[in-house]
């Protein structure tokens, strides 16, 4: 990615982060379904074993949608610290590999999703290197084991090619760096349930 940001203010990780709405991510909810889906198609027609994937399912689903609420509010607090150059070419074959999926989707609003993935790909970027978040090939190979003994499906691919275990890696520092927000952001739970009446 040759799109860059530049910090013209510090972060005030003391300053209160307002959560007062559930927010999730197509990206995200896109994975979580996928790996729902695989894992059924492992234990189909055993009943107590589709029973457990589901309850699995609903409580992998309550933390990634706390995680995915925090950083979005995270995101949107850091927009006003940062300056970004978007790269024509990233954003252009971002919205390819979009488009090619969906033809029906609109072009601004397509645009508009695929540059803000890419400034919330380089916030983490930065707040990676900030904080000295690193993962090692022995956690990359650590974590396709464990794929493999839970969906049985082939990691070979990944071991073999560099670029896609690099890749794997990348996705690690990821999800570490979303683990540490709560840690280094004042984030505050103000999220009211309302219960309606028919």
């Amino acid at each position: 990615m040759k799109s860059t940001i530049t910090k013209i203010k510090d972060i005030k990780y003391s300053k209160p982060i307002i959560v007062d709405k559930i927010e999730f991510t197509r990206d995200t909810f896109n994975v979580e379904k996928s790996l729902f889906e695989t894992t059924l198609k492992q234990i189909q027609n055993n009943k107590d074993e589709e029973m457990k994937a589901i309850s699995n399912m609903f409580a992998r689903w309550q933390f990634a949608l706390f995680q995915n609420t925090l950083a979005i509010a995270v995101i949107k607090e850091l927009k006003n610290n940062f300056d970004i150059e978007y790269d024509k070419n990233d954003v252009s074959e971002f919205m390819k590999k979009i488009t090619s999926v969906d033809k029906n989707a609109k072009k601004d609003e397509v645009e508009k999703f695929v540059k803000n993935s890419i400034f919330s790909t380089l916030i983490w970027e930065y707040l990676a290197n900030e904080w000295k978040i690193t993962v090692s090939d022995e956690d990359a190979n650590k974590f396709l084991d464990d794929y493999y003994q839970n969906t049985n499906n082939s990691i070979r691919e990944f071991k073999n090619d560099k670029n896609k275990f690099e890749q794997i890696k990348k996705d690690i520092r990821f999800k570490k760096t979303i683990d540490e927000l709560n840690k280094y952001f004042n984030v505050k739970l103000e999220i009211n349930l309302a219960i309606k009446d028919k």
